[in-house]
C-alpha cells in the first residue's frame, strides 16, 4: 500500500517539502489506514489524542508495510511517530492548511473548466506536521499504553470543549490557542494578500481574547488608505460588487467579524498610510506593543519602512509578496534572522 509503480505520481510534485522527503510514502499509508479504521468504527476517525485509538491505527498501518516487520525500532521511529501524530490529530482542523488545499483544488477546477493547463493527475500529499505538539517516542510506548498516556500529559492537550476552536486545539494545543487569542497584531495593507491573511487570522481566532486579570485583550489593527476598485474583485475575495468605492480596511474588518463573531470589538480598521507622515500615530510605543506585525504591501519602499520600524521596536515581522502566480514569505525575528532590508 506504499507509493510505487502502480501509484500515479508526477516526479515534479513527488516532494512538496524537501525537508520531508519520506512523508509522501507515509502519508499514503496513513490515509489508507484511516479508511480501514473508519470501516471498523462506523465511520469515526481516531479520538483526538487517544493512545488506544492511535496504537490500533498504527497496527493497521504496520500490516500494510511488510518490510516493517523485520526492521528495528530505531529505523522506524520517525515513521511510526508521524503515523501516531496523524492518528492523534485526525479529527483536527488546521485552517491555514485547509486554505492551501482549497486553493490547490480551485486551481484544478479552473484547469478543468478552461482546458488550458495540464491537470494534476496523481496523488499529492502536503503536511504541516511541524505545528503539532511533539513528543519523544520510545519503544515501550507501543506495548504499554499507560506509559504512553503518562508521557503525553506534559503536552497539556485539552479535550474537546464543543467550541469553534476545537479543531485547532486538537492540532496545536490549548496554550497556542490562548496565545493566538490574546496577541496584538498589526496588519499593513488589506489587498490580495491582506484578505488572505485576515481570513486566516479570523479562522485561527487571532486577537479574539477578552481582557482577564492576568491577560491583555487580543487585538487586530489593520490599515489601508485605498478604496475598493472593480479590478480588485477577481482576487480580493473579502470584497463584493456592493463594496465598490468603500474603504478596503473597514470592509475587510467587517468580513472578518462576520466569519468569526468573537472578533467583534477586537478589530480596529484605519485608513492611514504607514510612513514618516503618520509616525505620530504609529509611533515606537505602538510597534513595541504589538506581538507581531504582518505586511500585505505592494511596494518595496513601504516594506523597508515597516521593516525598519520593527527592527527598532524589536517586534517580529511577517513579510510576504506576490508576483503573478508566484509568492514569497519571510519570517523576521529579532536577533534570530536577517531583516528585509538586509536582503
Amino acid at each position: 500500500m506504499s507509493i510505487g509503480k502502480d501509484t500515479p505520481l508526477d516526479p515534479n510534485l513527488a516532494v512538496a517539502d524537501f525537508e520531508k522527503l519520506s512523508h509522501h510514502d507515509i502519508a499514503h499509508i496513513a490515509y489508507a489506514s484511516l479508511d480501514q479504521f473508519k470501516e471498523k468504527h462506523s465511520g469515526k476517525a481516531p479520538e483526538a489524542w487517544s493512545v488506544k485509538d492511535a496504537l490500533e491505527f498504527l497496527e493497521i498501518a504496520k500490516s500494510m508495510k511488510k518490510d516493517w516487520k523485520e526492521a528495528k525500532f530505531d529505523d522506524l521511529k520517525a515513521d511510526f511517530k508521524l503515523l501516531l501524530q496523524f492518528a492523534f490529530t485526525a479529527r483536527g482542523v488546521f485552517n491555514p492548511l485547509c486554505a492551501f488545499y482549497g486553493g490547490f483544488v480551485a486551481q484544478e477546477c479552473i484547469k478543468a473548466i478552461t482546458g488550458k493547463f495540464s491537470p494534476t493527475q496523481q496523488v499529492f500529499y502536503y503536511d504541516s506536521i511541524e505545528v503539532l505538539p511533539t513528543f519523544e517516542l520510545k519503544e515501550d510506548f507501543l506495548t504499554n499504553a499507560a506509559t504512553f498516556v503518562e508521557a503525553l500529559k506534559d503536552l497539556q492537550i485539552s479535550s474537546e470543549k464543543a467550541s469553534r476552536n476545537d479543531g485547532l486545539r486538537i492540532c496545536v494545543g490549548q496554550d497556542i490557542v490562548d496565545k493566538l487569542a490574546h496577541m496584538k497584531l498589526f496588519m499593513v495593507g488589506a489587498g490580495a494578500i491582506g484578505c488572505e491573511l485576515l481570513k486566516n487570522y479570523a479562522m485561527l481566532g487571532v486577537g479574539t481574547g477578552k481582557a482577564t486579570k492576568d491577560k491583555q485583550a487580543g487585538q487586530i489593527v489593520l490599515t489601508d488608505p485605498d478604496i475598493i476598485e472593480v479590478s480588485n474583485l477577481n482576487r480580493q475575495f473579502l470584497f463584493r460588487e456592493k463594496h465598490l468605492r468603500k474603504p478596503k480596511s473597514q470592509t475587510a474588518a467587517a468580513a472578518a467579524i462576520y466569519m468569526n463573531p468573537d472578533l467583534k470589538g477586537n478589530v480596529i480598521a484605519r485608513l492611514d498610510k504607514v510612513h514618516e507622515g503618520t509616525s505620530h500615530i504609529f509611533n515606537d510605543k505602538f510597534f513595541e506593543d504589538q506581538t507581531i506585525v504582518t505586511n500585505a504591501l505592494d511596494n518595496v519602499m513601504a516594506r523597508k519602512y515597516i521593516d525598519l520600524r520593527c527592527v527598532t521596536a524589536k517586534t517580529p515581522l511577517l513579510e510576504s509578496g506576490t508576483l503573478g502566480p508566484k509568492g514569497h514569505v519571510q519570517v523576521i525575528l529579532p536577533y534570530k534572522t536577517e531583516t528585509y532590508g538586509q536582503q
